[in-house]
């Protein structure tokens, strides 16, 4: 039998329910729901051009490599596993 580590967003709803504490203000917010929000807004109904410029100079151009990172941390100090791979 393995025993799966939980994950951080579960970790931290178990912090919150055995002590009790709640998060306030900014710490209560998911910050990537909030910036996906503000993107979608900003490029649909603000500035529908500029947004289109930047996201094409972001994209690069085509046939550009990707590249993919993993790390993987086998306890939270600082030791771990890196790997790089391009295609």
């Amino acid at each position: 039998m393995t025993l799966r580590r939980p994950s951080t967003g579960q970790a931290e709803i178990m912090n919150q329910t055995l002590t009790g504490k709640l998060p306030t203000g900014w710490d209560a917010i998911d910050k990537a729901q909030l910036a996906k929000v503000i993107w979608g807004i900003f490029s649909t109904y603000i500035a529908p051009e500029v947004a289109q410029k930047l996201t094409s100079k972001v994209s690069g151009p085509p046939g550009a490599t990707r590249e993919l990172n993993l790390v993987l941390n086998g306890d939270f100090k600082g030791v771990g596993i890196s790997f790089a791979a391009q295609f």
